[in-house]
Protein backbone atom coordinates (compact mmCIF):
# COMPACT_ATOMS: atom_id res chain seq x y z
CA UNK A 1 0.00 0.00 0.00
CA UNK A 2 1.31 3.20 -0.87
CA UNK A 3 1.29 6.58 1.04
CA UNK A 4 -1.76 7.68 -1.22
CA UNK A 5 -3.69 4.86 -0.66
CA UNK A 6 -3.10 4.81 2.78
CA UNK A 7 -6.31 5.22 4.79
CA UNK A 8 -7.45 8.69 6.52
CA UNK A 9 -9.17 8.37 9.62
CA UNK A 10 -12.22 9.90 9.53
CA UNK A 11 -11.72 12.38 12.93
CA UNK A 12 -8.70 13.35 10.60
CA UNK A 13 -9.96 14.48 7.22
CA UNK A 14 -8.79 17.30 5.18
CA UNK A 15 -10.46 19.72 3.69
CA UNK A 16 -9.80 19.70 0.02
CA UNK A 17 -6.79 21.49 -1.34
CA UNK A 18 -6.76 24.79 -3.45
CA UNK A 19 -4.99 24.64 -6.62
CA UNK A 20 -1.66 25.68 -6.01
CA UNK A 21 -0.23 29.58 -5.45
CA UNK A 22 2.56 31.53 -5.20
CA UNK A 23 3.60 29.55 -1.92
CA UNK A 24 4.45 26.36 -3.39
CA UNK A 25 6.83 25.77 -0.92
CA UNK A 26 4.10 25.24 2.02
CA UNK A 27 3.49 21.20 2.07
CA UNK A 28 2.49 19.08 4.97
CA UNK A 29 5.86 17.83 5.15
CA UNK A 30 7.11 22.04 6.40
CA UNK A 31 4.40 22.30 8.34
CA UNK A 32 4.95 19.30 10.40
CA UNK A 33 8.65 20.05 10.62
CA UNK A 34 7.94 23.54 11.86
CA UNK A 35 5.80 22.13 14.62
CA UNK A 36 8.45 20.06 15.98
CA UNK A 37 10.71 23.05 15.55
CA UNK A 38 8.43 25.07 17.79
CA UNK A 39 7.96 21.91 20.35
CA UNK A 40 11.85 21.74 20.61
CA UNK A 41 12.07 25.54 21.34
CA UNK A 42 8.88 26.09 23.51
CA UNK A 43 6.93 22.65 24.18
CA UNK A 44 4.16 21.49 23.23
CA UNK A 45 1.69 23.92 24.32
CA UNK A 46 3.57 26.52 22.00
CA UNK A 47 2.02 24.88 18.97
CA UNK A 48 -1.35 26.45 17.45
CA UNK A 49 -2.20 26.72 13.86
CA UNK A 50 -1.60 30.22 13.92
CA UNK A 51 1.25 30.00 15.57
CA UNK A 52 2.79 27.88 12.60
CA UNK A 53 1.46 29.70 9.98
CA UNK A 54 3.51 32.53 11.90
CA UNK A 55 6.75 31.02 11.30
CA UNK A 56 5.92 30.26 7.98
CA UNK A 57 5.05 33.53 6.52
CA UNK A 58 1.33 32.71 5.57
CA UNK A 59 -2.02 32.71 7.35
CA UNK A 60 -3.44 29.73 9.31
CA UNK A 61 -6.86 29.30 6.70
CA UNK A 62 -3.61 28.25 4.50
CA UNK A 63 -2.74 25.34 6.84
CA UNK A 64 -6.38 23.86 6.66
CA UNK A 65 -5.03 22.58 3.24
CA UNK A 66 -3.06 19.89 4.64
CA UNK A 67 -4.26 19.25 8.46
CA UNK A 68 -7.61 19.53 9.58
CA UNK A 69 -6.83 21.30 12.71
CA UNK A 70 -4.18 21.79 15.87
CA UNK A 71 -5.28 18.02 17.11
CA UNK A 72 -4.20 16.51 13.70
CA UNK A 73 -0.95 18.60 13.44
CA UNK A 74 0.11 17.27 16.83
CA UNK A 75 -0.22 13.41 15.77
CA UNK A 76 1.29 14.10 12.59
CA UNK A 77 4.37 16.13 14.25
CA UNK A 78 4.57 13.23 16.69
CA UNK A 79 5.02 10.23 14.11
CA UNK A 80 7.48 12.74 12.70
CA UNK A 81 9.45 12.28 15.45
CA UNK A 82 9.00 8.45 15.77
CA UNK A 83 11.21 8.34 12.11
CA UNK A 84 14.40 9.18 14.42
CA UNK A 85 13.45 6.10 16.30
CA UNK A 86 15.29 2.61 14.37
CA UNK A 87 12.86 -0.44 14.71
CA UNK A 88 14.39 -2.98 16.82
CA UNK A 89 15.42 -6.01 15.16
CA UNK A 90 12.47 -9.00 15.31
CA UNK A 91 15.03 -11.75 14.67
CA UNK A 92 16.08 -11.19 18.17
CA UNK A 93 14.56 -12.65 21.80
CA UNK A 94 11.86 -10.51 21.96
CA UNK A 95 12.69 -9.21 25.69
CA UNK A 96 16.10 -7.80 23.93
CA UNK A 97 13.73 -6.61 20.94
CA UNK A 98 11.49 -4.84 23.40
CA UNK A 99 14.30 -3.44 25.62
CA UNK A 100 15.95 -2.04 22.29
CA UNK A 101 12.62 -0.29 21.80
CA UNK A 102 12.12 1.38 25.04
CA UNK A 103 15.26 2.67 25.49
CA UNK A 104 15.24 4.17 21.75
CA UNK A 105 11.44 5.77 22.58
CA UNK A 106 13.19 7.11 26.07
CA UNK A 107 16.14 9.11 23.99
CA UNK A 108 13.64 10.18 21.48
CA UNK A 109 10.76 11.67 24.02
CA UNK A 110 14.11 13.02 26.13
CA UNK A 111 15.65 14.37 22.82
CA UNK A 112 12.55 16.84 22.74
CA UNK A 113 11.36 19.11 25.21
CA UNK A 114 7.61 17.87 26.26
CA UNK A 115 7.24 16.01 23.34
CA UNK A 116 6.27 12.98 25.61
CA UNK A 117 2.89 14.78 26.65
CA UNK A 118 1.85 13.54 22.98
CA UNK A 119 2.07 9.67 23.95
CA UNK A 120 -1.19 10.18 26.17
CA UNK A 121 -4.68 9.98 26.08
CA UNK A 122 -4.00 8.76 21.94
CA UNK A 123 -3.63 6.14 20.44
CA UNK A 124 -1.04 6.20 17.62
CA UNK A 125 -2.87 5.69 13.73
CA UNK A 126 0.13 6.47 11.80
CA UNK A 127 1.63 4.54 9.36
CA UNK A 128 5.31 4.48 10.92
CA UNK A 129 4.02 3.71 14.19
CA UNK A 130 1.49 0.85 13.11
CA UNK A 131 4.54 -0.84 10.96
CA UNK A 132 6.43 -0.95 14.38
CA UNK A 133 3.97 -2.25 16.60
CA UNK A 134 3.02 -4.65 13.74
CA UNK A 135 6.55 -6.00 13.49
CA UNK A 136 7.38 -6.34 17.41
CA UNK A 137 3.92 -8.27 17.89
CA UNK A 138 4.24 -10.31 15.36
CA UNK A 139 7.73 -11.00 17.00
CA UNK A 140 6.11 -11.46 20.24
CA UNK A 141 3.29 -13.54 19.58
CA UNK A 142 5.79 -15.82 17.36
CA UNK A 143 8.06 -16.34 19.94
CA UNK A 144 5.57 -17.48 22.70
CA UNK A 145 3.87 -15.06 24.30
CA UNK A 146 0.13 -14.71 24.24
CA UNK A 147 -1.72 -12.53 22.06
CA UNK A 148 -3.15 -10.55 24.93
CA UNK A 149 0.22 -9.99 27.20
CA UNK A 150 1.72 -9.15 24.16
CA UNK A 151 -0.78 -6.44 23.40
CA UNK A 152 -0.95 -5.68 26.85
CA UNK A 153 2.56 -5.65 27.51
CA UNK A 154 3.39 -3.05 24.84
CA UNK A 155 0.42 -0.62 26.10
CA UNK A 156 1.76 -0.66 29.53
CA UNK A 157 5.39 -0.08 28.48
CA UNK A 158 4.03 2.90 26.39
CA UNK A 159 2.68 4.57 29.37
CA UNK A 160 5.69 3.80 31.27
CA UNK A 161 8.12 5.13 28.70
CA UNK A 162 6.21 8.06 28.20
CA UNK A 163 5.46 9.02 31.69
CA UNK A 164 8.80 8.44 32.84
CA UNK A 165 10.36 11.03 30.24
CA UNK A 166 8.08 13.69 30.62
CA UNK A 167 8.30 13.65 34.50
CA UNK A 168 12.21 14.62 33.08
CA UNK A 169 10.66 17.20 31.60
CA UNK A 170 9.01 18.13 34.30
CA UNK A 171 12.17 18.26 36.85
CA UNK A 172 14.17 20.26 34.29
CA UNK A 173 11.13 22.63 34.13
CA UNK A 174 11.56 22.76 37.77
CA UNK A 175 15.22 23.45 37.95
CA UNK A 176 15.09 25.67 34.46
CA UNK A 177 17.92 23.64 33.50
CA UNK A 178 17.43 22.18 29.88
CA UNK A 179 20.54 21.62 29.17
CA UNK A 180 21.69 18.04 30.46
CA UNK A 181 24.69 19.23 32.49
CA UNK A 182 22.40 21.91 34.37
CA UNK A 183 19.82 19.81 34.50
CA UNK A 184 22.30 16.52 36.26
CA UNK A 185 23.37 19.08 38.30
CA UNK A 186 20.07 20.65 39.48
CA UNK A 187 19.18 17.13 40.11
CA UNK A 188 22.40 15.96 42.29
CA UNK A 189 21.53 18.48 44.43
CA UNK A 190 17.96 18.06 44.89
CA UNK A 191 18.13 14.37 46.10
CA UNK A 192 20.58 15.60 48.44
CA UNK A 193 18.56 17.81 49.82
CA UNK A 194 16.07 15.28 49.67
CA UNK A 195 18.46 12.66 51.54
CA UNK A 196 19.33 14.89 54.35
CA UNK A 197 15.70 15.61 55.36
CA UNK A 198 14.86 11.65 55.00
CA UNK A 199 17.80 11.94 57.36
CA UNK A 200 16.22 13.71 60.05
CA UNK A 201 13.25 12.06 60.05
CA UNK A 202 12.36 10.16 63.53
CA UNK A 203 13.60 6.57 62.89
CA UNK A 204 10.97 5.01 65.26
CA UNK A 205 8.42 6.44 63.24
CA UNK A 206 9.98 5.65 60.08
CA UNK A 207 12.81 2.75 60.47
CA UNK A 208 12.21 1.22 56.79
CA UNK A 209 12.87 4.69 54.90
CA UNK A 210 15.46 6.03 57.84
CA UNK A 211 17.56 2.58 57.29
CA UNK A 212 17.40 2.18 53.88
CA UNK A 213 18.55 5.59 52.76
CA UNK A 214 21.54 3.70 51.04
CA UNK A 215 19.86 1.79 48.52
CA UNK A 216 16.78 4.47 48.10
CA UNK A 217 19.25 7.15 46.74
CA UNK A 218 20.97 4.71 44.72
CA UNK A 219 20.80 4.87 41.15
CA UNK A 220 20.42 7.90 38.20
CA UNK A 221 17.92 8.20 36.01
CA UNK A 222 18.55 5.95 33.46
CA UNK A 223 19.67 3.00 36.03
CA UNK A 224 16.02 3.84 37.11
CA UNK A 225 14.45 3.58 33.94
CA UNK A 226 15.70 0.43 32.85
CA UNK A 227 14.98 -1.19 36.10
CA UNK A 228 11.46 -0.43 35.27
CA UNK A 229 11.60 -1.84 31.89
CA UNK A 230 13.31 -5.29 33.12
CA UNK A 231 10.48 -5.63 35.39
CA UNK A 232 7.47 -5.21 33.30
CA UNK A 233 9.43 -7.84 30.75
CA UNK A 234 10.55 -10.47 33.90
CA UNK A 235 6.22 -10.52 34.61
CA UNK A 236 5.63 -10.82 31.46
CA UNK A 237 8.03 -13.43 31.13
CA UNK A 238 6.87 -15.23 34.39
CA UNK A 239 3.50 -15.86 32.48
CA UNK A 240 5.06 -17.06 29.40
CA UNK A 241 7.47 -19.46 30.46
CA UNK A 242 7.32 -21.96 27.20
CA UNK A 243 8.37 -17.94 25.44
CA UNK A 244 11.22 -17.49 24.00
CA UNK A 245 14.43 -16.70 26.48
CA UNK A 246 16.85 -13.96 26.21
CA UNK A 247 20.33 -13.88 27.97
CA UNK A 248 18.71 -11.55 30.75
CA UNK A 249 18.85 -7.67 31.76
CA UNK A 250 21.90 -7.67 33.43
CA UNK A 251 23.69 -8.04 29.83
CA UNK A 252 21.20 -5.86 28.05
CA UNK A 253 21.95 -3.00 30.67
CA UNK A 254 25.69 -2.75 30.28
CA UNK A 255 24.07 -2.48 26.39
CA UNK A 256 22.77 0.44 26.95
CA UNK A 257 22.70 3.04 24.21
CA UNK A 258 24.70 6.21 25.30
CA UNK A 259 22.56 8.97 25.58
CA UNK A 260 21.98 11.26 22.60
Amino acid sequence: MTTDEWPIAPWRQTRKRPARSARAALSRETIVAKALEIIDAEGVDAVSMRRVATELGTGPASLYAYVSGKDELLSATYELALTEVENPDPDQPWQDMLRQFAWGMYQLLRRHRDLAKLSFADIPTGQRALDGVEAMLAAMIGQGVSPQDATWLFDRLALYIGADALEGHLLRERFNAYDAEAAEQAGTEWVAQIREYFQKLPADRYPAITANLDVMMLGDSEQRFGFGVDLLIAGVEARNSDSVKSAGPARKRTQRPKRQ
